[in-house]
């Protein structure tokens, strides 16, 4: 946590959803890879082509600093297993649709866990 520029999504996310306490948050996007440990929309939002983002609900004063990135490999590390991640199934399959990204998702996993919410309930 105390290497430059790593962020908590305790920051970030409220950053680009316009909450006025983290307006001062920095955020420099001159890298190319971003490793994310979480299984989430900070990962989505890091995959999505910037332009995809001006329709949307992002903060306005936060699209220069996505449309800047240099980002283009987003590394999305998981911390546990697939049923615990922070989007749906249908953003889940919706990642493959963007415009650049490559998606890599061990169907292994997938079905585990699947089998795991089956047996919950």
């Amino acid at each position: 946590m105390d290497l430059p520029n790593c962020l908590s999504a305790v920051d970030f996310v409220p950053r680009y959803n316009a909450h006025s306490d983290f307006t001062d948050v920095k955020v420099d996007p001159d890298t190319d890879t971003a490793v994310v440990i979480c299984v989430g929309n900070v990962a989505r939002m890091l995959a999505i082509d910037p332009p995809e983002l001006d329709p949307t609900d992002t903060a306005k004063y936060v699209l220069p600093v996505f449309k800047s990135s240099k980002i283009r490999k987003a590394l999305i590390c998981g911390p546990r297993s697939p049923e615990h991640a922070a989007f749906n199934a249908p953003e889940l399959r919706d990642l493959p649709k963007l415009e650049y990204p490559d998606v890599y998702i061990d169907e292994a996993l997938i079905n585990e866990a699947n089998l795991r919410v089956e047996q919950m309930g």
